[in-house]
């Protein structure tokens, strides 16, 4: 533990300093700083709005934040012989939901209540569905594209963004985010993931066989 801490110092300080700013905002009860850009957004999503999309890119956030990580996580489990994969994924994804919870439960920052097209009881800083996309999907293209020509690697990190980029404009367009719940997911997300392939390069490498490049 401490030479993972050694390891990725600079990092979890980063991440400790991201929480303390909003933390603080919190305390002053100034997140209103915020409202010029959120309201911004929030309302370009309005302008572009049709009913008939409503249930469409709902399912979309919750197929693609939930429901395929864990049909993903399965296959991992059943059809690979190497149960590392799977290790790395779980053990990343249920690192992200610790994180994502406990700082909910501190920032407790309120939903946007105006026009909300979906009725969501948990707090809203940071986006959950953003948060646990980006780092179960840039992970998963990382050890899976690890041995792959560069070419292949791009192709994987795209798709990744690809997925990432729809479920947070999914959540932005049923109101139930604002864009600096969304930029706070990412942000964060980016210090998990950097953190988590610094420990699976130093711990795992070997059993992942990867080439050195």
């Amino acid at each position: 533990m401490k030479k993972i801490v050694k390891q990725n110092k600079k990092y979890i300080i980063i991440l400790l300093i991201v929480f303390s700013i909003f933390f603080v905002l919190k305390l002053i009860n100034n997140f209103e700083i915020f409202s010029p850009l959120d309201n911004y957004v929030g309302n370009c999503f309005k302008g572009i709005y049709n009913p008939s999309n409503e249930i469409f890119l709902s399912l979309m956030s919750d197929f693609l934040g939930f429901y395929i990580p864990i049909a993903i996580l399965v296959c991992l489990l059943v059809m690979f012989s190497k149960k590392i994969y799977f290790k790395i994924q779980f053990t990343s994804y249920m690192f992200t939901i610790v994180v994502l919870t406990i700082t909910k439960n501190i920032i407790q920052r309120q939903r946007p209540t105006m026009n909300a097209l979906a009725s969501i009881d948990t707090y809203s800083f940071p986006s959950g569905h953003t948060l646990t996309s980006f780092v179960f999907y840039y992970l998963l293209a990382y050890i899976l594209s690890a041995n792959e020509s560069k070419k292949t690697k791009l192709a994987c990190n795209i798709i990744a963004t690809i997925i990432v980029t729809t479920v947070a404009m999914s959540r932005l367009y049923l109101n139930v985010h604002y864009i600096t719940d969304i930029l706070g997911a990412l942000i964060i997300g980016s210090i998990i993931l950097k953190i988590i392939k610094n420990i699976v390069k130093n711990k795992y490498e070997r059993k992942l066989l990867w080439k050195k490049h």
